[in-house]
């Protein structure tokens, strides 16, 4: 399904397996075991170790990852900055490092009763700790008078912890009842040092603090009947309340140790609460048409208190339709045709008025003023031979937002903060052609030609409505070199993007080919495998480039995405993969 029913709470495609009820009358352990080792300017190990017991009636699967390294990271930065009546030409060199700590583990029971009604509960536990560094060298020259110029040492210290508890309980009943809840627990202390120099005069030595506590509530309850007619009617309301408790301060040291800054001190919170209902239809109309499609209405209000001072950021009702229909005209030509719309909302952090220094010329701001943004999506689609995938797609988005640079025009800073524009619009045409030679090689390739469109009449004090057309080929490759002793099996893959724009930035073509190579032993039980990913260094664009009115910069990112990865897994009991819905945490954290 292309666009998935309301009733199963995921946005986009799914693919649906129901799967035979089969039962266990005996007791059954399975399990996996992994290590992996990456390579890329530093290393990184990480492990892994799943479980799972089942009876006839009593399923626990319990999960544990791990991982522990190093990244490395920088940036070179020509800009000229107009301030006034000169411009300034901006070198800059910024390199970075870090140690990162992470891991979670899931725990989860299914306990089917004796009705086929089914109790499901799982408890996810997952934190992190990332200890960063950076440096950066800047030069600021006025074109004007070549004999003034300024050298600027910035250096960034700070640590970024996390810590995330996660409850789900959900209820399916046989008679077509879903109904269950669902708590997030959200931790994140942070700390920051920024020193800045001038030869031997130091500029800045501030220390900031922030901390962000999250608590997310959500019951829902859904109920699919099936009338006699082929009619399927599907219902449900869905409700949500989120706490967030943001706390951040700012300590300048001027000579007599670290003061507080009081008029830069920031403690708010948002109050959340939203309330979702949604119906949703489908009938197959003999063996050639079925169609499916739903509205959902929601109310989202958001309460805002920054530092004693209230306010309502959002307060209103939206409607989001969706429908798939299907016609077969032979099970060798098939048309459908699918339109969706949703709704995106900034996180928590993004809306927070704080200033984070990146170095002695970049700052990210936050955007209290900030909107969610609306889609709206329609897919045309036809399908030969239940093989070859042809399409016609658009994507309308007003007011999205995206984090945009903007030169100042009252001073030398380059600020960085999410913005609202008018719309974002994209529209295109694709295939998806899949081929095979024998049983050697299994191939897919996609291409789309794609024209995009960001406009934004009062960005600061410019405006901007640039477009691009471009073209994304993709080619994902396997060739089995070996099916039994050994069992050895090639992935190459490759993808080409000619370029696009994001807001003010011109982004030119990037391109990546990744190889793997899977040997599997021990009746299947063992895998090994070794990977390189991004081998000639290319998926970032060669060319960032901003050129609008007044604004110019280049930006080069020093990229340290090629890794190498030896994988090691071990298998007993006949375990396979089970996926779980991962925890959202999609507005959490910076």
């Amino acid at each position: 399904m292309y666009n998935a029913p309301a009733k199963y709470n995921i946005k986009g495609a799914v693919i649906n397996v129901i799967l035979d009820k089969g039962s266990t009358e005996e007791t059954a352990l399975q399990g996996e075991a992994g290590v992996d080792y990456l390579q890329k300017h530093f290393a990184t190990g990480k492990a892994h170790a799943n479980l799972l017991y089942s009876t006839s009636n009593l399923t626990v699967d319990f999960l544990v990852n791990g991982e522990k390294g190093r990244y490395f990271e920088g940036e070179n930065i020509m800009a000229r900055h107009t301030l006034e009546n000169s411009v300034t030409e901006v070198y800059q060199s910024g390199r970075g490092n870090g140690r990162i700590n992470s891991g979670d583990m899931r725990l989860g029971v299914d306990y089917k009763l004796k009705n086929e009604d089914k109790l499901s509960a799982a408890y996810t536990l997952g934190g992190n700790n990332i200890k960063k560094n950076r440096v950066a060298e800047t030069s600021f020259s006025v074109l004007q008078d070549a004999e003034t110029s300024d050298q600027r040492f910035s250096r960034t210290t700070g640590e970024d912890k996390v810590t995330l508890h996660n409850i789900r309980v959900q209820y399916d009943g046989h008679t077509g009842i879903t109904a269950g809840m669902d708590f997030t627990r959200y931790c994140s202390p942070s700390f920051q040092n920024f020193l800045e120099n001038r030869g031997q005069e130091t500029l800045t030595d501030m220390q900031n603090n922030s901390k962000q506590n999250i608590s997310q509530w959500a019951l829902f309850a859904n109920h699919t009947h099936t009338f006699a007619t082929g009619w399927t009617l599907n219902y449900g309301v869905h409700g949500g309340y989120t706490s967030s408790k943001t706390y951040i301060d700012y300590l300048y040291n001027k000579g007599n140790g670290y003061e507080p800054e009081p008029d830069l001190l920031e403690n708010n919170t948002q109050k959340e609460y939203t309330g979702n209902l949604f119906a949703e239809v489908s009938k197959d109309f003999g063996e050639h048409f079925s169609a499916t499609a739903s509205l959902k209405g929601e109310y989202f209000r958001s309460d805002y208190n920054s530092n004693g001072s209230k306010s309502t950021l959002w307060n209103d009702w939206t409607f989001f339709p969706n429908a798939s229909l299907s016609y077969v005209f032979t099970p060798q030509h098939i048309l459908q045709l699918n339109v969706n719309s949703d709704k995106t909302y900034p996180s928590y952090w993004e809306i927070t008025p704080q200033i984070t220094p990146i170095n002695s010329y970049s700052v990210v701001m936050g955007n209290p003023a900030l909107k969610p943004y609306r889609s709206y999506e329609g897919q045309f689609l036809y399908i030969l031979k239940q093989k070859y995938t042809f399409m016609v797609f658009a994507q309308y988005e007003p007011d999205y937002f995206a984090q945009l640079p903007y030169q100042s025009s009252t001073e030398l800073k380059n600020v960085f903060r999410y913005e609202n524009m008018d719309y974002n619009l994209t529209a295109g045409i694709g295939a998806v052609i899949p081929f095979r030679i024998g049983e050697f090689m299994n191939s897919q390739f996609t291409a789309q030609g794609i024209r995009m469109r960001q406009k934004l009449d009062h960005f600061n004090d410019i405006s901007f409505d640039n477009s691009k057309y471009l073209g994304q080929f993709f080619l994902n490759n396997t060739f089995t070199l070996s099916k039994s002793r050994p069992n050895l099996k090639l992935d190459l893959n490759g993808y080409y993007i000619t370029g696009a724009v994001q807001g003010i930035y011109d982004l030119g073509s990037v391109y990546n080919v990744s190889a793997g190579l899977k040997w599997q032993f021990a009746n299947d039980k063992a895998t090994v495998l070794l990977k390189c990913d991004n081998i000639f260094r290319s998926n970032i664009p060669k060319k960032i480039e901003i050129n609008q009115a007044n604004q110019y910069s280049r930006l080069t990112k020093i990229d340290d995405t090629r890794c190498v990865t030896v994988s090691f897994i071990w298998k007993f009991g006949g375990y396979k993969t089970k996926k779980h819905d991962k925890v959202d945490t999609s507005r959490f954290g910076k």
